[in-house]
């Protein structure tokens, strides 16, 4: 009986040390070419877990620790300039806080004269007399 590729189990995967492994190898390979999104996915995956799970070292720290600071700061960076960005853009489009005040209360105005002739409708009161 044929079986599909990446289907087998790990006992007929290693039956025996050398032709197990190039099995292995054969069908890790075929999997990966089949798709590579996934198996990089779950790479990065594997190693954010075993990242997550092994200690920091003294060294890593010393040596990552300057590198971390720098993202960190360019990413404040980047952050601060696409607020500031952003907020100059609106001023430019007309976009102020007053304006979307005055928006907000003209919609809740039409929101409740909607309610209201629509609670008229109803209970009979503004039906138009036949």
């Amino acid at each position: 009986m044929t079986k599909l590729p990446g289907t087998e189990s790990l006992a007929e995967i290693f039956e025996d040390d050398e032709t197990g492994l190039a099995h292995a190898q054969h069908v890790a390979a075929a999997q990966v070419d089949k798709n590579p999104i996934t198996a990089l996915i779950g790479g990065i995956a594997v190693g954010a877990l075993l990242g997550a799970l092994l200690p920091i070292t003294r060294k890593e720290r010393e040596k990552l620790a300057p590198l971390g600071r720098k993202v960190n700061d360019k990413a404040r960076a980047a952050v601060h300039a696409a607020t500031e960005g952003s907020k100059a853009k609106l001023d430019e489009l007309g976009f102020t806080r007053e304006n979307a005040r005055a928006q907000a209360d003209r919609l809740m105005t039409g929101a409740k004269d909607i309610a209201s002739a629509a609670t008229k409708a109803v209970s009979g009161k503004g039906a138009p007399k036949a």
